[in-house]
């Protein structure tokens, strides 16, 4: 049996980081460059998460509850042991790993090639992930901040991505030390929405929100937690969408939201036919999600769907200032005031999502849906046929 233990600086490990660190473990114990370790690795090995106390543990990178975890607690001596500092590029200050193994030779240090090698492995994943654009987090006291970071795309979104911010958007949720959420994102824009091709398509790629996660737009399941979301630049699509399934919008004085889907031969399928209407109006909603046109932040703050227009590159420091003067509320009055507001419109919501997948099939399955794809994928304009 290997038993890693891994530290954190300080407040709990998100769950994203957990899974993270323990799919990196994983790969580092199975490589076969770890030597005599890898036999006795194959056959299990344990990851035991903790701050002062256990905090959780993953077996064969796959996380356990506390009840599971309270039966693998281990109890047996080391062999070999080493100590590796390294920088955790999603927080603040470094994680501190040990670990240890009960078979092996010593002289060879096998606890220490293995660490070396988590490393290594957990460095190339954190690289890939940053190519690829990712979902991160930041503890500020009680404020919970979730940025979105794939500038170089205008922080469009992967199937990868998306499943980062659920993951995230369910820290929020859970964690009692969590008071306030704030959303934003690196760059110039918030988001060009959806990376299309990875979505739709012959190269789409699998989606894995995991059971009982929280939707980012709110649908299946909803953050009980109060959220403001600060957005610049580029608001399209699940831009608007996803910041309609928060509470607050501060935007910065260069945004631009526009809801062009039916440009593209689908329709808004995150929330927008529905919230746009309890936020402007029916005939503001209509407006834009018909003329599927680009309009400003302060024509987005005259109609109702941001609530600050602040000077751009100011946008982020306001809505962490507005998350601090709610976080000095009680935390149970504002999350069960949220609660009792959202039970008002609740029953004509649960209409709207359950009409979704009608309106889903026959979009997606469309000669326009195909057509929109195909222009989008070669920068052109559609030809729709209304079929």
């Amino acid at each position: 049996m290997t038993i890693i233990t891994v530290t954190a600086p300080e407040g709990r490990l998100s769950l994203a980081q957990r899974r993270l660190l323990a799919e990196s473990l994983t790969d580092a114990v199975l490589e076969a460059e770890v030597g005599q370790l890898a036999p006795a690795a194959r056959q299990g090995f344990q990851v035991h998460f903790r701050t002062l106390a256990a905090d959780c543990m993953a077996i064969g990178g796959k996380l356990l509850s506390d009840h599971e975890a309270a039966r693998h607690h281990d109890h047996q001596g080391k062999l070999g042991f080493a100590r590796r500092r390294a920088v955790d590029p999603r927080s603040p200050g470094q994680w501190r790993v040990h670990a240890r193994a009960d078979q092996g030779d010593p002289r060879r240090d096998p606890a220490r090639q293995l660490t070396t090698k988590v490393f290594q492995t957990n460095r190339l994943r954190e690289q890939r992930m940053t190519a690829e654009g990712q979902v991160r987090s930041e503890m500020h006291g009680h404020i919970f901040k979730i940025i979105i970071d794939n500038p170089s795309k205008k922080n469009a979104f992967s199937p990868a991505m998306m499943e980062q911010l659920s993951d995230a958007l369910t820290e929020l949720h859970n964690n009692d030390d969590h008071w306030v959420g704030v959303i934003c994102a690196e760059g110039r824009d918030f988001t060009a929405g959806l990376d299309m091709p990875k979505f739709f398509g012959p190269a789409a790629e699998k989606r894995n929100i995991r059971e009982g996660n929280i939707d980012p737009f709110g649908l299946s399941k909803r953050c009980r937690k109060p959220i403001v979301t600060a957005v610049q630049g580029i608001v399209f699509t699940i831009g608007i969408e996803l910041m309609l399934a928060g509470d607050i919008v501060v935007a910065a004085d260069d945004a631009r939201f526009c809801q062009m889907e039916s440009k593209r031969g689908i329709a808004p399928l995150g929330g927008a036919h529905f919230r746009f209407l309890s936020r402007a109006g029916w005939g503001n909603a209509m407006y834009h999600l018909f003329l599927c046109d680009e309009f400003s932040a302060q024509r987005a703050r005259e109609i109702g769907l941001v609530q600050e227009v602040v000077p751009a590159g100011q946008q982020v420091d306001r809505a962490m200032a507005l998350a601090e003067i709610i976080a000095r509320n009680a935390p149970l009055g504002i999350q069960v005031t949220k609660e009792a507001a959202a039970k008002y419109i609740e029953g004509g919501e649960a209409a709207a999502i359950a009409y979704i997948p009608k309106i889903r099939d026959r979009v997606l399955n469309s000669a326009d849906a195909k057509e929109g794809i195909q222009s989008f994928v070669e920068r052109r304009a559609a030809v729709f046929q209304g079929r």
